[in-house]
């Protein structure tokens, strides 16, 4: 798979994903504004337990099947069916735990029948994964955009409806359940249609099978989403759900920077794993870590200066205390794309221990740093908290990667990708005070002048990405 397709995969899936992170920030915003900070930080609470249980339901099968579709030596059908099957028993099964397990938390009531009804949407978002993991084998990212999209369409409508209606929170997570269900309907039919006509099958054996392979998948996938949502469940523990608020108000809008690594190394994921057989596997990362640094550094600069402006946009001026959190996070934004990368080159590679050993060294650090940091700086704390685990994480993974892959150098950065986003940190400073909708366009064409002037933009994978893009519009 070459470098330019693994860019035009990428640009999809962040476009696509930009789009629906587009329409979930107007909703958040719309909730955030309708609940206030304690009821907002009751519904970011809830949304964790959805996400942390959520990958016990997956299983580590996600990339798993997308390694097994990437390789084109499958029964799809019988796989697909197969998979769906387990993921229906996983689902339904890991809902009761979720129940359990808030219920041994001791929440106030209303927390958690709000964690309870969150939990019901584990089944259909499981079964929706099955489908999204077939896409990303296939190379086909833009069928599951369109599908994200359509259900994001559902998810618009619904809140706004449970907002006019003035249902509260319990009908805003309605709201979400109905999105989930329909979305996973819309990738059943799409995968039916254009793909293959799968029926779930409860096949024991061919089960044993698939959890033993993905078990270090659910290991890693486990470690490192405890690690990324931990801290909202020990604020609220720790502190309140006040906190929990303006932290996870803060770390919405950090979210949408992380669109940018997270479809990024979703891309290229399956396009390693078929570049490890034919040992061009280095040369791609290369490409791909000096196109992160291209993308990141810009990002994270721009967001953090505009951090009080951003929050008081999204949110309103109630959450103007946040903005240090976000400007903490978003000057970090580049350790995720480091991290990201280079964990699904040694996954690609199955070197599974690797990310292991990285995963549950960045979760013992977020803990404790958690447990010393948020009595003392409460959410800032919990932010602070997080940099440093991703920091560890990073510093695991540089060894292996160095030794087994391609040498960690500074040459993986373009020099002028550092001096075109400090150029453009100065003119996003000097129009601060501009409405949002005059300072980043100004911010990215002060960038896109400098990364190309400095020859940043101008290196041949990049040029060959922006013309099979170009070829395809056009086609």
């Amino acid at each position: 798979m070459s470098g330019a397709r693994v860019g035009l995969n990428s640009l999809i899936l962040i476009g696509s994903e930009a789009v629906r992170r587009g329409m979930a920030f107007v909703i958040y915003a719309l909730i955030a504004r309708a609940l206030g900070v304690e009821e907002f930080g009751v519904f970011r609470l809830a949304g964790s337990f959805l996400v942390i249980f959520l990958v016990l339901a997956q299983f580590g099968i996600t990339p798993m099947l997308t390694r097994r579709v990437a390789t084109g030596r499958e029964d799809e059908r019988k796989l697909l069916g197969e998979i769906q099957g387990l993921k229906i028993v996983l689902g339904f099964a890991v809902f009761v735990l979720t129940a359990i397990a808030a219920a041994l938390f001791g929440y106030r009531s209303h927390t958690f029948y709000a964690i309870v009804m969150m939990a019901l949407a584990i089944p259909a978002e499981a079964l929706s994964g099955t489908h999204g993991a077939f896409y990303d084998g296939k190379q086909r990212m833009e069928v599951g955009a369109i599908a994200d999209f359509g259900r994001s369409v559902v998810l618009l409508a619904g809140v706004a409806v449970a907002l006019w209606k003035g249902w509260g929170l319990y009908g805003i997570i309605g709201a979400y359940l109905t999105h989930y269900v329909v979305g996973w309907l819309m990738f059943e039919t799409v995968t039916a249609r254009f793909f293959v006509r799968a029926v779930p099958r409860f096949a024991v054996t061919a089960w044993k099978a698939y959890l033993r392979e993905a078990l270090p998948y659910l290991v890693i996938g486990m470690v490192w989403t405890v690690a990324f949502r931990v801290d909202m469940i020990m604020l609220s523990k720790l502190r309140d759900e006040v906190s929990v608020g303006y932290y996870g108000s803060a770390y919405t809008l950090f979210e949408l920077l992380l669109v940018l690594p997270t479809m990024c190394t979703r891309a290229l994921f399956p396009a390693l794993s078929r570049a490890k057989v034919a040992g061009t596997d280095a040369d791609m990362l290369q490409k791909a870590m000096r196109l992160f640094f291209l993308i990141g550094v810009p990002a994270g600069v721009g967001m953090a200066i505009l951090s009080v402006p951003a929050i008081e946009l999204v949110f309103g001026s109630e959450y103007t205390r946040s903005a240090p959190t976000l400007a903490l996070l978003s000057s970090c934004l580049l350790l995720w794309f480091l991290t990201m990368g280079l964990s699904w080159a040694m996954t690609a590679r199955e070197r599974l221990n690797v990310v292991l050993r990285a995963n549950i060294s960045a979760l013992i650090a977020n803990i404790a740093a958690n447990f010393v940091l948020i009595p003392t700086y409460d959410y800032f704390g919990a932010a602070l908290a997080t940099v440093i685990s991703e920091s560890i994480y990073i510093c695991v993974l540089i060894v292996p990667v160095h030794r087994e892959i391609m040498p960690i150098t500074p040459r993986l950065a373009h020099p002028g990708v550092f001096l075109s986003a400090l150029i453009m940190g100065g003119a996003v400073w000097w129009g601060r005070a501009w409405p949002l909708y005059a300072v980043i366009p100004l911010g990215i064409v002060v960038y896109a002048a400098g990364a190309w002037i400095t020859g940043a933009a101008r290196e041949p994978f990049i040029v060959a990405t922006a013309r099979s893009i170009i070829k395809r519009k056009t086609a």
